[in-house]
């Protein structure tokens, strides 16, 4: 029940650090630590890497759990040794390893009994786990000085500045993709520097899009 209805939105520990029951990974996909654990060699909380694969312990073994219908390998993070993944987005490069440790979490757990709205409740319990989640999705903040060939946008912000901070952060309008296009009468209510609406025109005239 926690792990199929759970993830990381629902597990908070220490100051609204997350942590996801049950880590789906897959070799390649970018992952995100939750917690400093070694700041003076890149690794804390944010730090972002490519999975490369999992340790185990000596002797421990997969086995196959039902997720949401289907059978995949699972293991315990008590079996794990670390989880080893590649740096992505930073100035650190190379390899890095991450240990489950154990943390009390305040978990919002689906209860069937319950009706109405209040469809869950808060349960305190310790969990071992690797602390780092999936970063397949992120906010407009953490998009913040990084570059990506692609890009969906599935909502927007017209708060000052979100809609430059993401939409800037793709390669070519190519890797855009957008799930409601842009409100040009919301984009009016902010002022715009002079300056960048003379740049803007000279960029339309000179650059073509690709």
């Amino acid at each position: 029940m926690i792990y199929e209805s759970c993830g990381d939105h629902y597990c908070n520990y220490g100051q609204n650090k997350k942590m996801d029951p049950y880590l789906c990974l897959y070799y390649g996909c970018e992952l995100m630590l939750t917690d400093n654990l070694d700041v003076p060699k890149g690794l804390a909380n944010g730090t972002r890497g490519i999975f490369k694969g999992i340790r185990l312990k000596e002797g421990q073994n997969v086995h196959f759990t039902c997720l949401n219908g289907y059978f995949v390998k699972s293991v315990y993070a008590s079996q794990v040794e670390n989880v080893e993944c590649e740096h992505t987005g930073s100035k650190y490069t190379g390899h890095f390893t991450v240990d489950p440790s154990k943390k009390k979490c305040i978990v919002d757990m689906p209860n069937p009994l319950l009706g109405g709205e209040a469809r869950r409740m808060k349960q305190s319990i310790h969990v071992t786990q690797v602390q780092m989640i999936r970063n397949l999705a992120t906010t407009g903040h953490t998009l913040q000085g990084q570059t990506k060939e692609s890009l969906v946008v599935s909502d927007l912000h017209y708060g000052l500045n979100w809609i430059y901070v993401v939409l800037s952060r793709v390669k070519t309008m190519n890797g855009l993709f957008m799930r409601t296009a842009l409100d040009a009468l919301k984009l009016a209510e902010h002022r715009v520097d002079g300056r960048l609406l003379l740049h803007e025109e000279w960029l339309k005239a000179n650059i073509p899009l690709r």
